[in-house]
């Protein structure tokens, strides 16, 4: 569907796939891969069907893409998805980000990068740090992700996220919310923020 009307009900661009996807029908998506169905296709909105799956808890639909080789490092990335904020969002982020454990879990085995950032810089951990979502947070941690990233540029200061010129990280970010299990997940816990803005903290 294309146009105004199918931009405005969030159809736009949408393929059999996608629509079979965002209603967990895990036997038509496998049907549509069977008879070549473009994994990576992204509709309008610049969202695919596995980022689609992954966000929305799918996880046999997760699985059927990522075996029909759609790829985990696509992200969304158009003018719509930077104004629903979703720009630079891959399937392991969003995983991440919905606390689906088991997903982020099959992502991080079929090697998804864990360091991904979004449009603002934020990075895959971040969010998962700012719920309090622990089982997502040491998978990150166990499978390398590093600690020492934080949003930057100046989109991220008008959302109020931007933590680089403070020199905070997310580990710091854990600490404000008590959530102090993090450290056993191996995050450098010396680290300290510096700058002379880190003052005005």
């Amino acid at each position: 569907p294309f146009g105004k009307r199918a931009e405005n009900n969030k159809i736009a661009g949408s393929t059999p796939l996608t629509d079979a996807t965002k209603y967990n029908h895990s036997e038509c998506v496998k049907r549509l891969l069977v008879h070549h169905a473009n994994p990576n296709h992204k509709n309008h909105s610049s969202i695919s069907a596995l980022i689609l799956a992954a966000k929305l808890g799918y996880f046999e639909c997760v699985k059927l893409l990522v075996q029909a080789r759609a790829d985990l490092k696509l992200s969304s990335s158009s003018s719509v998805a930077l104004r629903l904020n979703l720009c630079g969002q891959t399937s392991l982020f969003c995983a991440a980000r919905e606390d689906r454990t088991d997903i982020v879990k099959y992502l991080l085995d079929d090697e998804a990068n864990r360091h991904v950032r979004n449009h603002y810089g934020v990075s895959a951990l971040c969010i998962p740090l700012q719920k309090g979502i622990l089982q997502v947070v040491e998978l990150l941690l166990n499978d390398g992700t590093t600690t020492h990233v934080a949003p930057f540029d100046s989109q991220a200061d008008e959302l109020n996220i931007t933590v680089t010129k403070f020199s905070s990280t997310s580990f710091l970010l854990a600490c404000e919310i008590c959530n102090l299990d993090i450290i056993e997940g191996g995050a450098d816990f010396n680290y300290e923020a510096s700058d002379s803005e880190a003052d005005n903290l």
